[in-house]
């Protein structure tokens, strides 16, 4: 019982760590989850302070989105190798 625990502590410690690590401080402007809330906004025809975005799977991915009534999963697709950070990614509407 108290391995597991520990075991779900550590796991919410790193998840938070690797969480930090996608939205840099200072560069939150450039950031996919910031052009993902810009965009939102203006397909939902709502205010990007009412965009509410929820990392659906561990991949950090596909993220739920909802505002103003509406709803949708919107997937990070990277053509190359990059992952997250890739220069050739955008996001996709699911």
């Amino acid at each position: 019982m108290k391995r597991n625990v520990i075991a779900v502590v550590l796991a919410v410690v790193v998840a938070v760590v690797f969480a930090g690590c996608l939205v840099p401080q200072g560069k939150e402007a450039n950031s996919p989850l910031k052009n993902l809330r810009r965009r939102a906004a203006f397909e939902y025809d709502c205010p990007a302070s009412q965009i509410r975005i929820t990392n659906l799977d561990d991949e950090n991915k596909q993220y739920g989105v909802s505002a103003c009534g509406k709803k949708a999963v919107f997937i990070w697709h990277c053509r190359g190798q990059n992952g997250f950070r890739g220069d050739d990614c955008k996001w996709v509407e699911n």
